[in-house]
């Protein structure tokens, strides 16, 4: 909505803010000691948008089956995703899905070539339109 210059729609979803506090402190720890190779926010451009960004940046595709309530563009505070890790430093988290191929796949809703995704965010979607 704010790149189209309208106002947002909708309601903020309630923020639990111990449970973001616990949840952030978790994923410091994880990234600081090296079990988690990183993480990311989903503040500008929703889910979708931030998976993109970390395909472009490590030149690999991922598949992902999001959960029915999360809209892939939606932002909101206090959300973040982790990027990598073993599967004894994600026990606990939500996985969602998996790093591999050429490709960012969501589920039953997109599939883009990294290779694309890497255009654009070069150049635009000027090409894509």
């Amino acid at each position: 909505a704010k790149l189209l210059g309208e106002r947002p729609a909708g309601t903020l979803p309630v923020l639990d803010f111990e449970a973001a506090r616990e949840a952030h402190a978790a994923v410091r720890r994880g990234v600081v000691s090296g079990a988690l190779a990183s993480a990311h926010d989903i503040a500008e451009g929703g889910i979708a948008v931030a998976l993109a960004e970390c395909c472009v940046a490590g030149e690999v595709g991922a598949t992902v089956s999001l959960p029915e309530r999360l809209n892939e563009f939606a932002e909101a505070p206090g959300r973040a995703f982790i990027v990598s890790g073993s599967a004894e430093a994600l026990d606990g988290f939500a996985v969602i899905g998996r790093v591999g191929g050429d490709s960012l796949e969501l589920e039953g809703t997109l599939e883009v070539p990294v290779s694309d995704l890497r255009e654009a965010f070069e150049h635009g979607l000027t090409g894509f339109v």
